[in-house]
Formats: C-alpha cells, sequence, structure tokens
C-alpha cells in the first residue's frame, strides 16, 4: 500500500480524484469508513514546515495510515524539519529513503512548472518566466514555497530557520532562483543529517534524476535493502528527468557560489 502526499492540506478535496490518478488507496479508505478518515486527517500546513515535532493531529495520522497495512510507502513531504519526530513516531522496522531532486533542478521546477504547459494560457505565461528565468524576484509559490519562507527578516522562516539577520537580510535580497537554491540546500542538508542521526542503516539517499533514468535499478537497490518486495510488474511508466533549464549557464554556477553550493556542474545539474 502506498500513500501520496498524505500531509498535503489539499487532501480535502477528496473525494475528487487527483488528475494523476494517486488517490486509490486514500479512495478505498473513504469508501471503507469516511469518518474515521476525516476524523484522522491531520495535514502539515506550510507554515508547519517550520516546527521540528509533529503536531499531535498529524502524528496520529501517521499512526492511523500505518495500522492500515502491514507494509506500506508512505510519501513524507513537508516533513524535512521533522526526521526526528518522524523516527520517534514509526516503529524500529521503518526506513527513510530521501529522494532528492538536483538544487537546479528543483528551482527550475519551481519557476517553470510542467503543469502550465497544459494550456495556452500557460505556454505564454512559461515563455515569458523563461525570458525572466534569472531575474524573477518570487513567483514560485505553486507548492507554497514562498509561504514557508515568507517575505522578509522578521519572516518564521527567517527567526525559526535561517537565525541571523544578515543571512536573513542577503537572503530576501536575492532573486527567486537563488533563494529556492537555498532553500534547497538547507531542506536537503536536514533531511540527509538527522535522517542519518535518526534512522541510521535505515536512511538511503535516492537521486531522483538517477531513478527516473534507471527505475528498475534503483528500486531493486531499494528492494535489497528494505526487504519490501516491490512488484517490479506494476511499476508505471517512468520518464527520464529532463535536462535542466539552461543548463550550464554561468548564472548556475554564480548562483550556487552565492549560497554556498559546489560549483560543479554534476552536483548542480546530475546530467545523465
Amino acid at each position: 500500500m502506498c500513500f501520496d502526499e498524505p500531509f498535503n492540506p489539499n487532501l480535502i478535496r477528496l473525494p475528487r480524484p487527483h488528475p494523476k490518478n494517486v488517490d486509490d488507496e486514500y479512495l478505498r479508505l473513504l469508501d471503507r469508513d469516511a469518518r474515521a478518515f476525516w476524523g484522522a486527517f491531520g495535514p502539515v500546513y506550510p507554515l508547519e514546515e517550520l516546527d521540528a515535532a509533529l503536531k499531535p493531529q498529524t502524528a496520529d495520522w501517521l499512526g492511523w495510515l500505518s495500522d492500515r497495512a502491514d507494509r506500506l510507502v508512505l510519501d513524507t513531504t513537508r516533513c524535512w524539519n521533522k526526521i526526528e519526530s518522524l523516527a520517534d513516531h514509526t516503529g524500529p522496522g521503518t526506513y527513510l529513503i530521501h529522494l532528492h531532486r538536483s538544487p537546479a533542478g528543483f528551482t527550475a521546477s519551481h519557476l517553470l512548472p510542467s503543469d502550465l504547459g497544459g494550456s495556452l494560457w500557460g505556454k505564454w505565461h512559461l515563455f515569458r518566466r523563461r525570458r525572466s528565468f534569472f531575474d524573477m524576484d518570487g513567483g514560485f509559490n505553486f507548492w507554497n514555497v514562498e509561504d514557508i519562507v515568507g517575505s522578509g527578516p522578521r519572516s518564521a522562516f527567517a527567526t525559526q530557520i535561517l537565525q541571523d539577520s544578515r543571512l536573513a537580510d542577503r537572503f530576501y535580497s536575492w532573486e527567486a532562483h537563488l533563494q529556492l537554491l537555498y532553500f534547497w540546500k538547507i531542506a536537503y542538508s536536514k533531511v540527509e543529517e538527522a535522517g542519518r542521526d535518526a534512522f541510521g542503516d535505515r536512511f538511503l539517499s535516492v537521486s531522483f534524476e538517477r531513478f527516473s533514468r534507471r527505475p528498475k535499478e534503483v528500486l531493486g537497490d531499494i528492494d535489497a535493502a528494505t526487504g519490501l518486495s516491490l512488484d517490479m510488474n506494476s511499476l508505471p511508466d517512468v520518464r527520464p528527468a529532463p535536462s535542466v533549464f539552461q543548463q550550464g549557464d554561468a548564472r548556475w554556477f554564480d548562483g550556487a557560489e552565492r549560497v554556498g553550493l559546489p560549483t560543479d556542474a554534476q552536483f548542480l545539474f546530475r546530467p545523465q
């Protein structure tokens, strides 16, 4: 059993299905007992991502979902700052698998979201965003990252996560792609460090780009490490991650240097 983004507040739309048909498990639970489902539901709202602990309702939701099957995969997106809390609320047989995009890939996906390409207006909007990509000073709230980082040095993100007034002044003066690169740096580092500390050899770090290009190989590695016995015959069509927008442009390397990331093409873009 696999739950896609169970902490996403947008699940409130159920039973209206997701366009990508990722809701089967939720819909079955709703059919079985809708009252129990909504009584247990405990999403993580954008600013709550900054808290290190799972709030009681979310911890109960995690436990309720975990009780639905002996073996399950549960997407913990929105818990990048709650790794120790996840360890506290899961059993000794739980593995944490960190599936992460390259920093430039993450940044470009938030500034040039592929979902915009589904309409004529969206395609025109993407065209304009590409032309001003490295000069944009906002416009990356498609997945609530702007809600999370806020808009100034007195924001919750600045006071709870950055915790440095000079760093906060720099962060909020940066263009959008620099803010996203730095946010990636913070979230990636927190999950990698806390994951290894809290889960030990039950922590796996997996490149999204490698998974997208060799899914069966990567899932085989996960299968061997976790004993999940994944059914490779039911693997959906996985498309290779596209090349990053303007890959190799000097402004990517300059941006990496400014936010304290390695100025290395393999690190920034993970090319094939």
